[in-house]
Parts: C-alpha cells; sequence; structure tokens
C-alpha cells in the first residue's frame, strides 16, 4: 500500500473509494476522492492500481504504520519461543554425565525450547553406531514424560542427531 499525495499521481481520471471501516463508497472522480480524504483528515491510499478503476482507500497512515509494526513485534516474538538448543552426548558418557545433560534438557523442554541431541562419533567409535544410537534412544525415553520425539534418531555423517519438542506445543 502506498500514499498518494497528489490527484495526479495515478494515471486515471475515475477511482473506486473505500471508506476507513471497508464500505465501498463507490466510483468517482479522482479529485473529489482527494477532497474528502482531506475533509476527514486522512490520507489515500492505493490499494490496486491495476484494477479497473484502480482502488483506493481513505487511511490514517500512522495509525496504519503503527498498528503494522505492533503486528510484526508480536510475530518476532512467537517466533522466538521456538528456540532451538543443543545437548551433546558421547557413546563412552557416564551415569552422571548422562543425569546432568538428561535434568539440564528437562529445563529446556519445560521452558518451552526444542532440543537437538547430537552423538559425534570420532575414530574407531564409528564401529560402534547401534550402541550409539541406543544411548540417544535412552536419553529420548528418560525425556518422555516432557518432550515428543519430532525426529528420530539419523546419522547424518559422524553423527546421530534426533529432534524433542516439548509436550504441551
Amino acid at each position: 500500500m502506498r500514499i498518494l499525495n497528489n490527484p495526479f499521481e495515478l494515471k486515471t481520471d475515475k477511482v473506486l473509494l473505500i471508506s476507513e471501516v471497508g464500505e465501498k463508497k463507490g466510483e468517482m472522480d479522482m479529485r473529489e476522492a482527494f477532497k474528502i480524504a482531506e475533509e476527514s483528515g486522512l490520507n489515500l491510499a492505493v490499494v490496486s492500481e491495476k484494477a479497473i478503476p484502480p482502488i483506493v482507500r481513505l487511511i490514517d497512515w500512522g495509525k496504519y504504520q503503527y498498528e503494522k509494526a505492533k503486528n510484526e513485534k508480536k510475530a518476532r516474538a512467537k517466533s522466538k519461543a521456538l528456540e532451538m538448543k543443543e545437548i551433546r552426548l558421547s557413546p563412552r558418557i557416564d551415569e552422571h554425565d548422562f543425569e546432568f545433560k538428561r535434568r539440564r534438557a528437562e529445563k529446556f523442554l519445560e521452558k518451552g525450547h526444542a532440543l537437538k541431541l547430537s552423538l559425534r562419533l570420532k575414530g574407531r567409535e564409528n564401529q560402534f553406531v547401534d550402541q550409539a544410537t541406543e544411548v540417544v534412544v535412552e536419553f529420548s525415553r528418560k525425556l518422555a514424560h516432557v518432550s515428543k520425539v519430532d525426529q528420530t534418531p539419523q546419522r547424518i555423517g559422524g553423527t546421530i542427531v534426533t529432534i524433542l519438542r516439548p509436550k504441551n506445543n
């Protein structure tokens, strides 16, 4: 949507005017539409230039910009809640480390974050992919009360990856 500054900006004589509340005022001369906009203290914005006749709308430009910015801010705030956190495991993880990382993962999931579990295999560890996958599956099972599996364990190069999402989302 763009604002018209003078009645000669559009190369047409007739336009279809829409009021601020959205009702059609009908087809009228461009100068008359500008006069109505000035009298009501509003701006004239082009909705569709390609329509025959072009469609223009009475609009409070400052209010429109404010609402647009407000809606964009809301959308950004919602998208931020879907942040992805990562926890790295190893195939030979000790019980204490396993529990520590499990508690940390629970906190992430309770806050509403998605969780990526990755287990990197190095050197000779690549021969024991089944055991490494079992570590990731066991970790996922321990978090089953607060999460659901979004992506089952997959081997991507030398890494086994799975993604968990909070149950309430």
